[in-house]
């Protein structure tokens, strides 16, 4: 039956329902705090762990070496025991502090303060000149120049200018001047450093901006300008050939009111200076020295002294140097590693989202097993003419992780792992290849099973791939009869023994993860167990419901690739928050209806309170989240129609609204959900069927479906409209096989259905 509806009112785009902005959902997810921590924490132990490994076993007299101490007598000779070329720490720290202290200081002018100077002296200019031209008394001009200069103290400056023929000329030769000692920079002395030390460089370096571009200029200590010298300064510019007009009196004058108006701003630039520096100290060439083999440093009975020492300490640290080079590859070989797991086992590769609890299993699991590998490379003495993986159950955490999580992430594990044991193993790539194809041989297996039973079947099978991989081996090896019988035996126990393992671990962790194994949902779909047989002793009615319900969604989630199990057990628990108060809902009535003496109000709260007590009780159980999550999701926000129509149709004055009669719970987020929904209604509505036909079941759960998309509840559920259709198929051929007693098959013309 085609679907008629129009791009613009289709909520399922792209031929899929609801289907949300997955970018942006993925992103959000992936930042999630707690998730960054498992993981950022299982790389450190990870990381820790091998290098543990790369480190353990060198040999070293280090702390031997220690215990000589300047001023005692040697106890035995020391005698270099390779050539050994060393830094020379005393000589190097010498050298780098002598270059250090040659470089110069960075000072920097202020431009602020040099603009702030020359606005103050235009201020004293204009006063003094205006005074000079008006004919103003000293005593008027100079509380004029305290206005426009506070602070501006010397009474005799201002008669002496006013005195002067050509005031104007002494005030701008004085402008010119003030103005090149402020740009070059009138020196602060510095308290920060020890300016004994800063002397040392015998220059400075003085930076200023100029016109928009920094210059740098290098300044002998003594032409540097100060405070303390600026007189002499004044007089070594106005002595050049340009001020040459000007007489005695006249360049004293200009000195006075340079001094004056000068003001400090160029001072030290204490992070330039050591960054400077710093750079320059880590530059400098270290002295080397050199010990040969052979060399002995010291006799027994012989005086430790200061040389003597040194050589002692360099052979101490030189012999127990650590392997920078092959940490920082196993670094940078790991965060690749964990960057290419992260990205396979992203819900773009796997098909899924990794929950909390999968999350903390992956990082358990491998710190696991980075653990064991290193303990038993460190203990076991496995020959090297076979791969030492044979003795790592990597099947074992392959079963686990494809049973727990899901087949996909099984072989991503094992290739992971395999990876992990190149570094342990020393980039052996036969241990590597066995421990990979173990890996994928035992998720693929494990992926097949249905009873716990099976994993035993699928161990034989491992052990005869294992024994069959070191057969090939063996060949490209050159196993001697001997050595092909001990690998046979080895990949047998290999095989076998990691299923048991396997057995053993995973009910634990199915109890500690509450996960929808294939064996948990096939003992949660029992109808022996004490939850269904509480619901067929008390509601008998929701108990035939839930049946049907099960075997509709199960049949129709097969049909569209869902979990069939999922949505099987989902649809026997649905309906277990009826099972209290059995005779509220109507297929557990005979006769009597308890809703007729209620309000339509309080009749609707009862009937939505079966979805949070069915919620309550799946967590009482222990039900898998999945399936709790169907519980809270098979209602969506249905409106409860009959009710809300009683509610209209009463004489109370009070509002009434859709959403007081409507679920409260969240849309079906998964298809088995949206399924389980689905069926439940449809069940529900098959009943009302007096003479039931296929045409008949045909459109009531065609007509359902319709009015669950038309009403948004199915926009998250990833349905596609061709699932809708299967869905429809699946839902009438189980139907028609329910009501086959009573079916009334349509005639060739049937127009009234």
């Amino acid at each position: 039956m085609p679907m008629k509806q129009t791009e613009k009112n289709n909520p399922l785009k792209d031929k899929s329902v609801g289907r949300s902005n997955k970018l942006s959902d993925f992103i959000k997810k992936k930042v999630a705090t707690e998730e960054t921590l498992f993981i950022a924490g299982t790389l450190l132990l990870t990381l820790a762990l091998i290098l543990i490994n790369l480190q353990l076993g060198k040999s070293s007299f280090k702390n031997t070496l220690l215990s000589y101490k300047v001023g005692t007598v040697a106890e035995r000779d020391v005698v270099v025991n390779r050539n050994i070329v060393f830094i020379d720490k005393k000589a190097t720290k010498l050298k780098r502090n002598a270059k250090v202290k040659l470089v110069p200081p960075v000072f920097e002018v202020k431009e602020g303060i040099v603009n702030k100077v020359h606005d103050s002296f235009m201020k004293f200019k204009d006063v003094v000149l205006q005074g000079y031209h008006s004919g103003s008394n000293i005593g008027n001009t100079f509380l004029r120049a305290q206005l426009v200069v506070p602070g501006f103290g010397d009474e005799k400056l201002i008669k002496d200018l006013l005195s002067n023929s050509d005031p104007l000329a002494i005030l701008s030769e004085t402008e010119k001047i003030l103005m090149q000692l402020e740009n070059t920079g009138i020196v602060a002395p510095t308290y920060s450093m020890d300016f004994k030390e800063l002397l040392n460089a015998g220059e400075v370096e003085i930076r200023r901006w100029v016109k928009g571009s920094l210059k740098k200029d290098k300044v002998p200590i003594n032409q540097l300008i100060s405070l303390k010298n600026i007189n002499d300064a004044v007089r070594k510019i106005l002595n050049t050939e340009e001020a040459s007009s000007f007489g005695f009196n006249d360049r004293t004058l200009i000195s006075r009111i340079v001094s004056e108006f000068a003001e400090e701003d160029c001072f030290l630039n204490r992070e330039e200076t050591l960054s400077k520096r710093q750079k320059v100290y880590n530059e400098v060439e270290p002295v080397l020295g050199k010990l040969v083999k052979g060399q002995v440093i010291i006799r027994k009975g012989d005086i430790v002294t200061e040389p003597i020492k040194n050589k002692i300490d360099a052979l101490g640290e030189y012999s127990f140097q650590i392997n920078v080079k092959g940490i920082t590859g196993t670094v940078l070989f790991l965060a690749l590693l964990f960057i290419l797991t992260l990205y396979l086992l992203s819900e773009n590769i796997i098909g899924i989202k990794l929950n909390r609890e999968q999350i903390r299993l992956l990082a358990g699991l491998t710190v696991s097993y980075t653990a064991i590998a290193v303990v038993l490379f460190r203990v076991s003495g496995v020959s090297g003419w076979i791969p030492f993986s044979v003795i790592i159950p990597t099947a074992t955490f392959a079963i686990l992780v494809t049973i727990l999580v899901s087949e996909h992430a099984g072989i991503i594990v094992s290739l992971f792992m395999a990876l992990l044991l190149v570094l342990i193993a020393k980039m052996d790539i036969y241990t590597f290849l066995f421990a990979f194809f173990s890996g994928v041989g035992a998720s693929t297996l494990a992926q097949k099973t249905e009873k716990r039973i099976n994993l035993i079947t699928s161990g034989l099978y491992m052990a005869g791939f294992n024994a069959g991989f070191l057969i090939i081996l063996g060949f490209f090896k050159n196993y001697n009869f001997s050595q092909f019988m001990a690998a046979i035996g080895w990949g047998f126990g290999n095989g076998f023994l990691c299923s048991i393992f396997a057995l053993g671990f995973l009910p634990i962790l199915e109890q500690m993860m509450n996960a929808p194994t294939v064996f948990r949902l096939m003992e949660l779909s029992d109808l022996n167990a004490p939850a269904m047989k509480k619901m067929l002793a008390l509601a008998p009615g929701t108990y035939n419901h839930s049946v049907i319900v099960a075997n509709l969604g199960e049949f129709a989630a097969r049909e569209i690739g869902a979990n069939p199990l999922i949505a099987r057990v989902g649809g026997y628990y649905h309906d277990i928050g009826k099972v209290d108060q059995a005779e509220y809902f109507v297929e557990n009535q005979r006769s009597f209806n308890k809703h007729d003496e209620l309000k339509p109000s309080l009749s609707a709260a009862v009937i939505k309170s079966h979805v949070k007590i069915g919620i309550e009780k799946g967590k009482e159980l222990k039900l898998p989240r999945v399936i709790i999550d169907i519980i809270g999701q098979h209602h969506g926000k249905t409106l409860i129609k009959y009710f809300y129509q009683r509610a209209k149709e009463g004489k109370g004055n009070g509002k009434i609204t859709p959403e007081d009669y409507s679920y409260p719970g969240e849309r079906p987020k998964s298809k088995e959900a949206a399924v389980i929904m689905l069926a439940d209604h449809v069940e529900a509505a098959s009943r009302t069927l007096k003479r039931p036909s296929v045409a008949k079941l045909e459109r009531i759960v065609w007509d359902i479906i319709i009015e669950k998309f038309n009403s948004g509840e199915l926009n998250e559920s990833e349905l596609t409209l061709r699932d809708l259709e299967i869905i429809k198929n699946s839902f009438v051929q189980i139907l028609a096989g329910y009501f086959h007693t009573r079916i009334e098959y349509p005639k060739l013309n049937e127009a009234n259905i």
